[in-house]
């Protein structure tokens, strides 16, 4: 009696510690790069840039609203997007004003869709992504990056 109590102890504990490992393998497998436990380490990280052209995306294409080149004003964008906090798609939102955010980096750039929530009753204020992202390549837009970006040039 003793020895079968044994048995069903050590089968369930041996299967208990088969499902952790299988959990872990499954998770780790639908989230490569992040940590199993702790924050994800992803920042926003954009070096190298010499103008920011910012484009609005309207349904018969993009109308360019705003194009800094004055080098300190890059550097505090820059600066504040790499303390920008990442996040998920699966955040519940709704769709916004659509940005294109263009980072010029000499003959290369990168481009970013930048998604304008204000209005929207989401409770962020915008995200930033590249174009084509992966899953977690997402970012809230911390605090005064949106209104620096999406200035719309004045009327000529």
């Amino acid at each position: 009696m003793l020895r079968r109590s044994i048995i069903t102890i050590v089968t369930t504990l041996l299967l208990a510690v088969a499902a952790g490992i299988s959990f872990v393998g499954i998770w780790q497998r639908e989230h490569p790069g992040e940590k199993l436990f702790g924050k994800p380490e992803a920042t926003l990280k954009i070096v190298g840039v010499t103008s920011i052209r910012v484009y609005e995306i309207q349904r018969d294409g993009t109308e360019m609203i705003n194009d800094i080149e004055d080098g300190d004003t890059i550097v505090e964008i820059l600066s504040k997007l790499s303390s920008a906090q990442r996040t998920f798609f699966g955040d519940p939102e709704p769709m916004g004003q659509l940005y294109q955010v263009e980072f010029v980096q000499g003959s290369a750039s990168e481009v970013y869709e930048l998604n304008d929530l204000r209005g929207t009753g989401s409770t962020f204020q915008a995200k930033i992504y590249p174009q084509h992202p992966e899953r977690d390549e997402v970012w809230l837009v911390p605090p005064g990056v949106l209104d620096e970006l999406v200035v719309k040039a004045a009327p000529a």
